[in-house]
């Protein structure tokens, strides 16, 4: 699930036609997700520069195209191997009225979502990959950080079925409902998952 990112330098000097060529080969043999391209420039006081063999600034720009190109099809390809998975993602800002993130994997996700997400971390469907970027639908469950309930009521035409219920849960906690029919456990767990709403109260997931 990992993604690895490789940083390459291109256009050093005395890199050769050949040279180059062995180095493309060579990065499209690995299993990584992704290239920083840097094409050399020179700086002064620096020890590259006596090297007499300077490869023109139009192949340093050829050789960088060349790789950035790479680096797309190896991102396109890592990230269409996670389309359908549910992934846990850091929702960091909001552009184009879409919530922009990275999940765990560094797979980058947009979404459609309220700007008051950002900075929260969500469970993410990712449902089409987009090449520099994942579309994604926001789950309506998963524990990937907590589920609170406060203070959650529910009524029925009957009478109060439970009142003031306070859940406080962290991902990896087992909980049991326990209770004598008709308490309410159903009805409690159908509001943790989104299938019904409370009368009264806050879920924060």
């Amino acid at each position: 699930d990992t993604c690895i990112g490789v940083d390459v330098i291109v256009g050093f000097p005395g890199e050769e036609e050949e040279d180059f060529l062995k180095t493309y080969e060579f990065i499209n043999s690995l299993n990584i997700s992704y290239l920083h391209v840097f094409t050399y420039s020179e700086r002064p006081n620096t020890d590259a520069l006596k090297i007499n063999r300077v490869v023109p600034k139009e192949e340093r720009s050829k050789r960088s195209k060349m790789l950035h190109i790479l680096s797309d099809k190896k991102k396109r390809s890592f990230y269409e191997g996670f389309m359908g998975d549910r992934r846990p993602v850091l929702f960091e800002s909001y552009k184009n009225e879409k919530l922009i993130g990275h999940s765990d994997n560094y797979i980058k996700v947009e979404v459609n979502g309220p700007k008051e997400l950002i900075n929260t971390i969500r469970s993410v469907k990712l449902i089409k990959n987009q090449g520099g970027s994942a579309q994604g639908i926001i789950c309506k469950w998963a524990l990937y950080n907590m589920i609170r309930l406060e203070s959650i009521s529910k009524a029925y035409p009957s009478g109060d079925l439970f009142s003031n219920v306070n859940i406080f849960l962290k991902r990896g906690m087992r909980a049991g409902l326990v209770g004598p029919n008709g308490a309410g456990k159903t009805t409690l767990l159908k509001i943790m998952l989104g299938e019904e709403s409370p009368d009264s109260g806050n879920i924060l997931k």
